[in-house]
């Protein structure tokens, strides 16, 4: 659907309803197309789907289940993990 921008501010929630019910409207000025309004999907839908997006180019690899259990670095004589790796750079 189009519409002109004074059309929109003059019924804003009407076309806000419209694109809620999943329908796409082309905004124009003076009969150009200038945006586009349409809904968004839920949060944490954007993020698995940017998420498959980076994973399908080969950038990150997805892990599966939760991470295996681990065991804490216990230090010797109390140290600092902080200046054990300040230490490990010098």
């Amino acid at each position: 659907m189009k519409v002109g921008t004074k059309s929109l501010k003059n019924h804003l929630s009407l076309y806000l309803r419209r694109v809620r019910a999943g329908e796409t409207v082309t905004v124009t000025d003076r009969g150009v197309p200038v945006a586009e309004l349409r809904a968004i999907a839920p949060r944490g839908d954007q993020e698995e789907a940017q998420l498959q997006r980076l994973e399908d180019e080969g950038l990150v690899t997805l892990g599966e289940g939760r991470p295996a259990a681990f065991k804490p670095v216990r230090l010797k004589g109390g140290a600092r993990l902080s200046n054990a790796v300040l230490d490990d750079r010098g």
